[in-house]
């Protein structure tokens, strides 16, 4: 779920850029699809990452975890590349 104050609509195609803390240089994964739209916020949908960028997302997101919270049921972070 993304949220914004600007209009979008659903079928709009977007690039996303992520800034991670493991590198300097943002992921952009293109051709994102706005899914649904609500009031200020909406949902988007994109191609399946490449093994590489899907790793990088997962090490990632793990670190992240370990930062937050070593209580796993109290971790308000998620991650689904599916």
């Amino acid at each position: 779920m993304c949220r914004t104050e600007v209009k979008v609509h659903c079928g709009m195609r977007l690039t996303l850029r992520f800034s991670l803390p493991d590198r300097m240089e943002p992921i952009e994964l293109k051709q994102a699809v706005v899914s649904w739209v609500g009031t200020h916020e909406f949902g988007i949908g994109f191609p399946k990452p490449s093994r590489e960028l899907q790793a990088r997302f997962e090490t990632v997101y793990e670190l992240l975890l370990d930062a937050q919270t070593a209580d796993t049921n109290n971790r308000v972070i998620s991650l689904r590349l599916s």
